[in-house]
């Protein structure tokens, strides 16, 4: 039996190294990795909140001194206007997300892009526009007259909603 702990302790030691060269690599800010939904082949159980009717999977969240950070990965470039507004929404609702989920202040989010990371302050007016947005969602889904608002096969190719879609471009 004893050299079962010791084999467990060894695999949690390494597991905490891992994340934190993984951590370093990417050019998270320092602190303690509580949640990566990065690694392949793994699937971090998604964070629920009844509250604000989300599900999601931010890739890190952080533990730091001044609270929980959600930190999501982008794979490009940040834009030279700055990131954008679908990309700050979702970061605002993992912010949401973390604080009901982990019942934790959440200061600030981060998005990493591949050439920069941009550190958003999570202020009382955007966790009213995230509501909002919210709101705006829940409203088309109930009056079932959303309609596809691109031009971008590509777009569709990934959507998950994409075989049930009557304006699919694919």
């Amino acid at each position: 039996m004893g050299w079962l702990l010791l084999l467990v302790l060894i695999l949690l030691a390494a597991s905490w190294l891992w994340a934190g060269r993984e951590a370093n690599r990417i050019g998270l800010p320092p602190g303690e990795v509580l949640y990566r939904d990065t690694e392949q082949g793994h699937v971090e159980e998604a964070l629920h909140s009844e509250r604000y009717g989300l599900v999601g999977r931010p890739d890190y969240i952080l533990s730091l001194p001044d609270g929980m950070i959600p930190v999501e990965l982008k794979k490009g470039g940040c834009p030279a206007a700055g990131p954008y507004q679908n990309h700050k929404a979702q970061l605002f609702g993992y912010c949401l997300l973390v604080e009901d989920a982990c019942h934790s202040a959440v200061p600030y989010g981060v998005l990493r892009y591949s050439d920069r990371e941009v550190r958003i302050d999570f202020t009382p007016e955007r966790r009213a526009w995230v509501l909002r947005v919210l709101a705006a969602i829940a409203a088309a889904k109930r009056s079932g007259l959303v309609s596809r608002n691109h031009d971008a096969p590509g777009r569709c190719r990934g959507c998950s909603l994409r075989h049930g879609c009557v304006e699919s471009l694919v």
